[in-house]
């Protein structure tokens, strides 16, 4: 029964112009008897007739019975107003709304993805999540069997994106697969917000919705890089949508396609649907949606165990807390620095701050500060008095007998309460079920948009039920001016997703002419995009140094031990031994690996292998000295591919000379001076056999301090007489 059907009030209100609007059913025909038409008939007609005639006997009529008591909270009725607009000038207004919804989302997004068209972009995990599905492009590449191969399909292969990188890479190059996916995500999460939040008040407030979440540039940062991982927003807002419908089989239905998408968000609303199964309803209806969930159940955790089918048993199990809390790459500088957890008030504090995070141009840069300073706190008290406000509207339409319109869904703070438990849920089994904050990432701040968007509704409809577009114009300002004015119009580029790997382009052009799944080693910078751009094997990056399973973790700390042993080795045998051990085909280095240590190490491999960097360095590396033109297979600027087949075979053939001097040959003139003159005097150091390319050492002058200063970089200085060898300015570039 719509608003405008109940008992009309003493002296009732002309509608204004949404009236019409505000009423889901049409008016009962007039040749109908209506209940409510038939008890507001006046009471003295009939009186007056039954007196016009002699009564027959002298009882005396009946008193008027006494109303009834009011139904109690659980019988309160409740109706829906209607998304859509019904009227012409409703769905014009809607058009409208939309189209600049959409301008305003492909204009931000045009700043925030930056690069995203260059061909030689990438996001920075698609470095460890992408490449491998060149497999499907590009016959016979980057088949089973190899170490980083493997892990890559099993950490990064749910079933859903795994037949949605596949299918897509066998027609296009799979960088542009995974970005066509982000783009999709991106639309798929504001148009499901829309619908979702919109079906629950109307259209409006479900762009409302939609425009605080694109104005976020926290939710352009997650969704990046088309991952399984960019799709859980969607997937989160989807089950809310789903789950506001009240269909229980669909709803099952979207549970189960969370584990096989991305398990981290299955977690939270299976939690929140489980407790709904259990305790709302009749215990007949209960018994049968248990059945249901129990069935769900088995394929949801099914599917969240896929990772462990068919892996390996020597890469061992998913570390426990205990164990990670014992491992350095687990603390502080390490591949990934989660132990110790953060405190819980931490975790909770940062994601649900998430959902305010400032971005482009604020009206007052004083307020904006305070009200950063009080979240969350500040949004949560206002959040508590607006649920409290409604729930005091809604009993007071009750006890007058009036429906409640479009009340605020106690589903989304059921969602809240399964995201917190499933952080819990998620310490005490860390790492076993991923990374502990993934639950309240995915589901807290998307709960936040959808209370901003539905509770000012709620209570704003229940309040002018008859004035719906006023209600309607009041919630979307409510909703989107704070955000709006407070935490920036959105025009902003944020953080950069998309990096350009165009610098390196020449050397990955060279790769891709290679042999395919020839093996490559080397420095973390190259070895972590060659795979994605250069289309080879390599020995073993940082992208996937995965600390997850002891037994995986072990052989990529040993492989990053080894690389590192050969790259700031100081004779080309230990180089030749390390490519013979380990069927190593190439070695690529940036050249300025040889200057300091690499900065890309983490702990706990870059102590022992800083110490190396320096005690070799002072003996003299062997890959910084000249090498042979025929073994090297590029060089530029900056990088160095090295054929370590035809370097050994360079030595099988005696035209290799595996040991150099570490210093300039003496010149012809003794030199007989036993003590360093007090003053030094200007030397020139004989120069060093070079080879095409190679960079020769400028004339360098010894100062009155004593010290060596360049007129160039980068340079190949060897030691000099009277003075210390040289060394390249800290602040210096290379």
């Amino acid at each position: 029964m719509s608003s405008t059907e109940d008992p009309p009030a003493p002296t009732p209100e002309p509608a204004d112009a949404g009236a019409a609007a505000a009423s889901p059913t049409p008016s009962a025909p007039s040749d109908v008897a209506s209940p409510v038409a038939a008890s507001s008939e006046p009471a003295d007609a009939p009186a007056t007739a039954a007196a016009a005639e002699p009564s027959p006997s002298a009882t005396p009529p009946p008193s008027p019975p006494s109303p009834p008591p009011p139904a109690p909270l659980s019988a309160m009725r409740v109706e829906s107003s209607g998304w859509l607009p019904t009227t012409l000038a409703g769905r014009v207004a809607a058009v409208v709304c939309f189209v600049a919804l959409t301008a305003y989302c492909v204009a931000t997004m045009s700043q925030r993805l930056a690069g995203f068209f260059d061909p030689w972009s990438a996001d920075g995990d698609q470095a460890q999540a992408v490449w491998q599905y060149w497999r499907y492009h590009i016959s016979g590449l980057f088949p089973s069997g190899d170490f980083l191969t493997d892990y890559a399909f099993k950490m990064h292969a749910p079933p859903v994106w795994w037949v949605l990188m596949a299918s897509g890479s066998i027609f296009f190059e799979p960088v542009v697969v995974a970005k066509f996916w982000n783009i999709v995500a991106y639309a798929a999460t504001l148009l499901i917000t829309i619908v979702g939040i919109g079906r629950r008040s109307n259209v409006f407030v479900g762009m409302a919705a939609a425009f605080m979440l694109a104005r976020n540039v926290d939710f352009s940062t997650i969704i990046a890089g088309g991952y399984a991982r960019s799709f859980g927003p969607m997937l989160t807002m989807l089950f809310l949508a789903v789950f506001l419908s009240g269909r229980h089989r669909l709803a099952l239905g979207v549970l189960v396609f969370q584990a096989a998408f991305y398990p981290s968000v299955v977690i939270p609303c299976g939690i929140a649907y489980g407790l709904y199964t259990v305790v709302a309803g009749p215990m007949p209806v209960r018994l049968r949606r248990m059945a249901g969930m129990f069935v769900a159940g088995l394929l949801i955790i099914a599917l969240g165990k896929s990772q462990d089918i068919g892996a390996p048993t020597w890469w061992g199990p998913l570390v426990t807390l205990e164990e990670a809390s014992k491992m350095e790459v687990w603390g502080p500088g390490g591949r990934v620095p989660e132990t110790p957890l953060r405190p819980m008030s931490v975790e909770l504090e940062k994601n649900t701050a998430r959902a305010w995070r400032v971005s482009g141009d604020i009206v007052n840069d004083e307020v904006t500060t305070m009200v950063r300073r009080r979240l969350p706190e500040l949004p949560l008290a206002l959040f508590g008095v607006g649920i409290i406000a409604f729930v005091g509207v809604a009993i007071r339409r009750h006890r007058r007998g009036e429906a409640v319109i479009d009340p605020f869904p106690w589903q989304i703070p059921l969602l809240f309460a399964a995201a917190l438990a499933a952080y819990v849920l998620a310490r005490q089994l860390a790492f076993r079920l991923y990374l502990p904050y993934r639950p309240l990432q995915h589901v807290v701040p998307y709960m936040f948009y959808a209370t901003m968007a539905l509770l000012p509704w709620a209570l704003l409809i229940n309040l002018m039920p008859r004035r719906r577009t006023l209600a309607t114009v009041l919630a979307v300002a409510i909703a989107v001016l704070p955000n709006l004015l407070i935490f920036g119009d959105g025009f902003e580029r944020g953080p950069t997703t998309y990096v350009s790997y165009s610098w390196n382009k020449n050397l990955y052009e060279r790769l891709r002419r290679l042999p395919k799944n020839v093996m490559v080693a080397g420095d973390f910078t190259n070895t972590s995009s060659a795979p994605l751009f250069g289309h080879v094997l390599v020995f073993v990056n940082k992208n996937l140094a995965h600390p997850f399973r002891l037994g995986f973790w072990a052989e990529a700390e040993r492989r990053i031990h080894e690389t590192y042993k050969a790259l700031y080795a100081t004779s080309l045998d230990e180089v030749l031994a390390f490519a013979e051990r380990e069927k190593i085909d190439y070695l690529v280095w940036q050249k300025n690996i040889h200057m300091q240590p690499d900065k890309r190490l983490f702990r706990p491999v870059k102590r022992p292998i800083d110490a190396l960097f320096q005690k070799n360095k002072r003996i003299g590396f062997a890959l910084a000295k000249p090498l042979p033109k025929e073994a090297i297979a590029f060089r530029d600027n900056d990088t160095v591919l090295l054929d370590l087949k035809k370097l050994a075979a360079l030595k099988a053939a005696g035209k290799l000379t595996t040991t150099e001097p570490t210093s300039p040959t003496p010149p012809t003139t003794p030199t007989t001076p036993t003590t360093e003159p007090t003053t030094p005097t200007p030397t020139t150091p004989t120069a060093a056999p070079t080879e095409p390319g190679s960079v020769v050492a400028p004339k360098a002058s010894v100062p009155r301090d004593g010290k060596l200063t360049p007129r160039r970089w980068p340079v190949d200085i060897r030691d000099l007489k009277g003075a210390k060898p040289l060394k390249a300015p800290p602040d210096r570039k290379l």
